[in-house]
């Protein structure tokens, strides 16, 4: 495009010099120099105006212009994911799932406060319920309930009894080796203090 642009200016700038030319050629024949003079002052100026503008080019219009392809990303469209069949099969199994979801956290709810209501009625049982022997399975569930939060109590005591022995043992490992340091000072002192003695011995 821009090769046909320079074309058609540079065909428009020879017809214009070739004009200029002819017009001269015939001033000069006709032998009238005032005449001609002034209507070659007049007919350059015309012209080289006309050529100054030619070879500027329109304007509006930059030679470095530099057009970049443009690009387009192409979507792919799978038949099986576009379909409509296909949208209202995976919204009406979201739909399931969810609902699914729902039913679940409701059930472990239940589960949770079934075994919140037993451990309470273990715990608040009392002592002439368990010398009762009853042989029920409600009361066999209490008592292996019973069992499970005397072992889970007895575990958290010997859990924070074994941290405070490490406590105490951290405790008296660094007083050990304090009391080792004071004591090596000690010696240290001694030694010196009968070098001293016997230089001045």
């Amino acid at each position: 495009m821009h090769a046909l642009l320079e074309e058609d200016d540079e065909t428009a700038i020879l017809k214009d010099a070739f004009a200029l030319i002819d017009a001269c050629d015939g001033f000069t024949s006709e032998g009238d120099s005032n005449n001609d003079s002034m209507a070659l002052g007049k007919h350059g100026q015309v012209d080289k105006s006309k050529l100054l503008w030619r070879s500027r080019g329109k304007p509006g219009r930059s030679k470095n212009k530099v057009y970049k392809p443009v690009t387009k990303t192409m979507r792919i469209r799978r038949p099986e994911t576009s379909s409509t069949a296909f949208q209202r099969r995976k919204k009406a199994e979201l739909g399931a799932l969810r609902a699914e979801a729902a039913v679940l956290e409701i059930r472990l709810s239940g589960l949770k406060q079934k075994n919140q209501n037993l451990m309470d009625q273990g715990l608040n049982r009392s002592e002439t319920d368990t010398r009762s022997g009853h042989s029920d399975r409600q009361t066999v569930e209490l008592s292996w309930l019973e069992e499970a939060v005397k072992q889970y109590r007895c575990r958290l005591a010997a859990e924070q009894c074994n941290r405070t022995l490490r406590d105490i043992l951290a405790t008296q490992s660094r007083i050990s080796c304090e009391l080792r340091a004071v004591l090596y000072q000690r010696d240290a002192l001694k030694v010196s203090t009968y070098a001293i003695v016997a230089i001045l011995a």
